[in-house]
């Protein structure tokens, strides 16, 4: 016994005596969470510590609670009944879909412990609490006893033709069973069920048994514990036969009969009272084969993070070229135990006579059909031996696309030609929710994903996946583990997914992995700034320039559907005027995201300085930097000048303070946050809350856009002629406070709106003047000095036409503008468009703009003088 033991353990005592240990230490379990974030956070720690970490991780995994899934083990265990059809029909509707049953057996022979395992003076084993037969094979007893036909094509058998096996494994998986197994007719036997995920199948029982079985879920019943040294093995404290016991399906075993249980099942056994032996024997065989193969390797896994062995083994187990998963279609009935533990083994005639290996020999009946069910057996145990891949990492999240990567436990082999890739599910998570709550989740396939609402499989062959070797993951198992990665594009913005990966060899394809977590998309947006710097250069024409900058590397999900551009003076003694909207703009863009705009409202012969915001439907996106500064074309007709003259601005922490000045007295001061690069810009005029006006000096007209008509409405105005030449300025109109503007003006509060009470500064807008009482220079001098961008005058009555009768000395229709024949001296000054409105247009100006009448606005004024003259 102390020989058998030391040579489980020669190789693994100290990791499995240490993890057993700190499993039972509550004061590290209590920390073993923190444990394992330093090991996954702290490189060099984990690179100091690599034993820590690994037994920590080991201990984790054999912590976690039993999951339970929406699969068949949370329905009632069938009836187990007897059945006697062929392997292959049992194979398919039994054994895959992990259904115990019953089946007979010719020979009913049945042996001792005396006489084999005692031959040898062995005791049981530590773990499965069974004795080996290594003393009968090659005796008469070993070939008068008899396997029963499902384990036949057990993959345990033929690791040791691959080599690996040694006195390292915790159990010899390819000499270990059959084993006898002794009862005590007096009490049960505490529940067992095969390590490793393994299927069991019980058989050669020397007395009529009770046998019953259990799901895993109730586990807990039959007192499941890590109590065990080796902690991921399952070990039990109870038998099933207490009064409380429930979930169960019961069965009696006679000689001559075989019991089979899947690998996610529990076994409990106890004699009958015609029992006739005072300890009772039977037979057992954990064993595994295509239908449970891929659990034996989720086991095996944790079990590499102690056991060197277990890594060889399941390196094996996972090489689609090193490992023959082939299986018998029709194995013999029942097969020697000698004959059984080799591998290969003699070609025989099957029960059925067919050839070992291969399919049934019909002889001359061996047509087209068989031939065809040949064919779809090997389909499907090559669809079952491929292995389960892992769940997908979601590696990052976009808009539109989903980018993932996974580490591949399957890789043919290069010189492989076959089809070689993976079935990607992508899934509506609220769909899938709802399939799930219905049933549909579970018994679906990956093939079948596309029949759910909502779902999508794509195809990626290998050589459209991105392919690379996972340096931790190949150190952790000492071989190279390859990683895939793939983009799933096309989805839809602010929506929920669930993905899973299906791997493809051929025709055959594996267990789909389990669905990732839900994963969001991300909304639509407005788009990303335009990238920096934008660069800006004088353009021919006078008041023009052209900026130069990179299209957003993000458009927000929709067409960017143009350029907000911003613009301010800078003079020679670098103060800088007020940032306004310049206009919106298209722009132009090469194949590489070069975009430029040719900017216009600018005056000759200034220094400028620009920002850049770009927009979708949604919005607009932060402003950009500032670009360089430009002095455009000298020329003496120019256009709108921005913010007027005689400003001056300072700034302080963050804060601009513009201020008007006039013969050396602050006439009025404004206080404004300053526009930066990460902050909202204003909005522009297409979605501003007040009527936006627009001048035309080509056209000499002037537009409101009516919101009810959804349509613009023209008017046809008269020019200056001292106003710049070739300007388009868009502006909010607001009234000038008095309205006559016949002194120093401000803005008025807007009547009909009072959101923009507290916007009562002129900088920026275009001010409307009423004529009358002052020359209109005059008003355009005192609306300049304001901050005006132009001057509306409306006409009082005096005009008929735009003739002589209107203004003296000009006529329009003969092509000249007003105010030609007046003294230049003051004009000179006026750098700002100055328009006049018929009288006719008035109201209806008004009325687009949301402006009230000029009796209205006099009237205000007048009330203002009246309570200041009595304060």
């Amino acid at each position: 016994l102390i020989v058998f033991i030391a040579s489980i353990y020669l190789h693994n005592a100290q990791d499995i005596q240490r993890a057993y240990s700190l499993y039972h230490d509550d004061h590290y379990m209590s920390r073993l969470d923190d444990e394992i974030r330093k090991c996954n956070d702290n490189f060099e720690y984990r690179s100091s510590h690599v034993k820590e970490c690994t037994l920590a991780e080991y201990i984790q995994e054999v912590s976690k609670p039993p999951q339970r899934s929406l699969s068949l083990s949370q329905k009632p265990i069938p009836d187990i009944v007897t059945s006697d059809d062929s392997y292959a029909s049992l194979f398919e509707q039994k054994i895959v879909n992990k259904m115990p049953f019953k089946g007979t057996m010719t020979s009913a022979l049945s042996i001792s412990i005396e006489e084999c395992a005692q031959a040898e003076r062995m005791a049981a084993h530590p773990i499965t609490s069974d004795y080996p037969l290594h003393s009968c094979y090659d005796s008469g007893t070993g070939a008068a006893l008899h396997v029963p036909p499902i384990a036949y094509n057990n993959y345990a058998i033929r690791l040791q033709s691959t080599g690996n096996t040694s006195n390292e494994a915790m159990i010899d998986l390819a000499h270990h069973w059959p084993t006898i197994v002794q009862l005590d007719h007096t009490q049960p036997r505490v529940a067992e069920k095969c390590p490793l995920n393994m299927h069991t199948v019980v058989w050669g029982a020397s007395d009529e048994l009770t046998v019953r079985v259990f799901r895993d879920s109730s586990g807990h019943s039959l007192g499941q514990t890590l109590g065990n040294p080796i902690l991921h093995y399952p070990s039990f404290t109870e038998h099933g036969y207490g009064e409380k016991m429930k979930g169960y399906a019961e069965t009696t075993l006679v000689p001559g009969e075989y019991l089979f249980v899947p690998h996610d099942q529990i076994l409990s056994v106890k004699a009958t009272e015609r029992s006739q032996h005072d300890l009772p024997t039977f037979m057992r065989m954990c064993f595994f084969d295509a239908s449970n193969v891929n659990s034996v390797r989720a086991a095996l896994h944790t079990e590499t993070m102690v056991s060197t062995e277990a890594k060889s083994t399941l390196r094996t187990l996972s090489s689609p070229t090193f490992f023959d998963f082939s299986m018998t279609r029709d194995p013999p009935k029942e097969t020697p135990v000698n004959v059984f533990r080799t591998f290969p083994r003699p070609q025989t005639e099957s029960a059925e006579g067919g050839e070992e290996g291969g399919s049934r020999r019909r002889g001359r009946g061996n047509d087209f059909r068989a031939w065809q069910e040949g064919a779809r057996w090997n389909y499907m145990i090559t669809s079952l031996t491929i292995p389960q891949p892992p769940v997908p990492t979601i590696t990052d999240v976009g808009r539109n696309n989903i980018s993932l990567t996974w580490l591949s436990p399957y890789l043919p082999s290069d010189e492989d030609k076959t089809k070689f890739g993976v079935n990607i599910s992508v899934c509506d998570s609220k769909l899938l929710a709802s399939a799930s709550a219905d049933g549909k989740l579970s018994s679906l396939s990956a093939s079948e994903d596309a029949s759910l609402a909502g779902c999508v499989v794509i195809s990626r062959e290998r050589s459209e996946l991105i392919e690379r070797v996972d340096e931790k993951a190949s150190a952790a198992s000492e071989s190279p583990v390859v990683s895939f990665s793939t983009a799933i594009t096309g989805l839809v913005p602010d929506s929920s997914y669930m993905l899973r990966v299906m791997i493809f060899y051929g025709d055959a394809g594996s267990h789909p992995s389990l669905w990732t977590r839900t994963i969001t998309t991300a909304p639509e947006t407005p788009p990303y700034p335009v990238r920096d710097p934008v660069s800006a250069v004088p353009a021919k024409v006078p008041t023009h320039a052209v900026l130069s900058f990179f299209k957003p590397i993000d458009n927000g999900g929709l067409p960017i559907l143009g350029y907000h551009v911003y613009s301010r003076m800078v003079n020679k003694h670098h103060h800088h005027s007020l940032w306004v909207w310049n206009g919106l703009y298209e722009g132009t863009s090469d194949t590489k995201g070069n975009t430029s705009v040719e900017v216009k409202n600018l005056v000759p012969h200034t220094t400028y300085e620009f920002r850049v915001a770009s927009f979708n439907e949604l919005g607009n996106s932060t402003i950009s930097d500032v670009s360089n500064a430009i002095t455009t074309e000298n020329e003496k007709s120019g256009t709108a000048v921005v913010g007027g003259i005689n400003h001056e601005s300072r700034f302080n922490s963050g804060i601009f303070t513009e201020t008007l000045k006039m013969s050396g007295k602050d006439v009025n001061s404004l206080t404004f946050q300053r526009l930066l690069a990460n902050q909202p810009i204003p909005q522009p005029a297409s979605s501003a809350p007040f009527a936006i006006v627009t001048i035309n000096d080509e056209a000499q007209t002037l537009s409101v856009y009516d919101k009810e008509a959804d349509k613009d409405v023209v008017f046809e105005v008269w020019d200056s002629h001292w106003s710049p030449k070739l300007f388009l300025v868009h502006g909010q109109a607001v009234w000038t406070d008095p309205p006559l503007a016949d002194k120093h003006v401000v803005a008025s509060v807007p009547f009909t709106d009072s959101r923009h009470s507290h916007d009562s500064h002129m900088a920026g807008k275009i001010a409307v003047v009423q004529r009358g009482h002052v020359p209109i220079v005059k008003k355009a001098m005192y609306a300049q000095r304001a901050g005006a961008i132009a001057v509306i005058v409306l006409d009082d009555g005096q005009c008929e036409a735009f003739d002589q009768r209107c203004m003296p000395g000009s006529d329009k229709k003969h092509g000249e503008r007003f105010a030609s024949e007046d003294v230049p001296g003051t004009w000179k000054k006026i750098k700002v468009p100055v328009v006049l409105m018929h009288g006719r247009d008035t109201s209806d100006f008004l009325r687009l703009t949301g402006l009230p009448s000029y009796e209205t606005m006099a009237a205000a004024h007048q009330a203002e003088v009246n309570t200041e003259a009595e304060l």
